[in-house]
């Protein structure tokens, strides 16, 4: 199924699905665009894996937008470990910790070998500090260890 027309095939209303697995698919920008799309319209799922798809800050911004992780009240573990958002990383997790400040319902987010660098790290760190909700965000290239 190509992702461009996956939030039209994509229905989540029922919340049947628990999981969606999209780890290296090289969704890119434009493929996380559409799934942050199907998110807006539909309910679940409450895990979303999109490690190793080559997103870019845009993709995080787009997931990130009001109206996606905003307002959503299912998605609990969002992975995007492995995607390398290097040089444009600070705008994407900027859009980011918006949405850490507020949503409290994500508990945890894999940022795991991203290369963030130290500026994207502290805006995360800021979006975590005024979320309320039980958070654990995992950014590290080795063991497990949390921030």
């Amino acid at each position: 199924m190509a992702c461009d027309r996956m939030p039209g095939k994509l229905d989540l209303k029922k919340n049947l699905l628990r999981t969606l697995d999209l780890s290296g698919n090289s969704l890119a920008a434009n493929g996380v665009k559409n799934i942050a799309r199907a998110l807006k319209e539909n309910d679940g799922p409450e895990v979303l894996c999109l490690d190793v798809n080559h997103i870019t800050a845009d993709g995080v911004k787009a997931l990130s937008d009001s109206e996606t992780l905003f307002e959503n009240n299912s998605l609990q573990d969002l992975d995007l470990s492995c995607n390398i958002f290097t040089e444009d990383a600070s705008q994407g997790m900027q859009a980011l910790a918006e949405v850490l400040k507020t949503n409290k319902v994500l508990q945890d987010l894999n940022l795991r070998c991203c290369e963030l660098g130290d500026d994207a790290i502290t805006l995360l760190a800021d979006g975590l500090r005024q979320n309320a909700g039980p958070m654990a965000c995992d950014r590290t290239p080795d063991f497990g260890n949390w921030i």
